[in-house]
């Protein structure tokens, strides 16, 4: 049911259709193996034992391969992602270059905002989670 619900969604955007790839690459080297076999010399019969062989078992070769495809994407996209991080740093340097006094403004700000939270943080675990100095075994406190 949920497969038919997407199926026009997957259909769309072609998604699943590298596994549709997938399956068609490994079925053309099983048929290439196959034929080189028998231009070897093999009967049709033996050629197609002996690629089975080769190839091992058809699902745990297709799931490294999965792996592998995973992998590689996950990488393109990270690579993606980097480029497009280092395309607006330099974007934002050179429009702060342009104007000084804006970017010593914003430069100022983040300065003081940062600085405001590590002194909140550091009030606030002196008054709330941590126990006093003079204490040295804060576990009994209060028994």
């Amino acid at each position: 049911m949920n497969g038919d619900r997407f199926r026009g969604i997957r259909r769309a955007f072609r998604l699943g259709a590298w596994r549709t790839e997938l399956d068609e690459e490994l079925a053309f080297h099983f048929d290439e193996t196959v034929r080189e076999l028998i231009a070897g010399g093999m009967s049709r019969p033996d050629a197609v034992r002996e690629a089975i062989r080769r190839f091992g078992n058809r699902q745990t070769y297709r799931r490294e391969l999965e792996t592998i495809d995973r992998r590689a994407e996950t990488f393109r996209r990270f690579g993606e992602l980097l480029k497009l991080t280092a395309g607006s740093a330099r974007y934002a340097a050179r429009r702060l270059r342009r104007s000084t006094g804006f970017a010593v403004a914003i430069i100022l700000t983040f300065a003081l905002g940062i600085g405001a939270n590590a002194t909140m943080f550091m009030i606030l675990d002196r008054l709330l989670f941590s126990p006093p100095e003079h204490i040295e075994d804060p576990d009994t406190v209060g028994r």
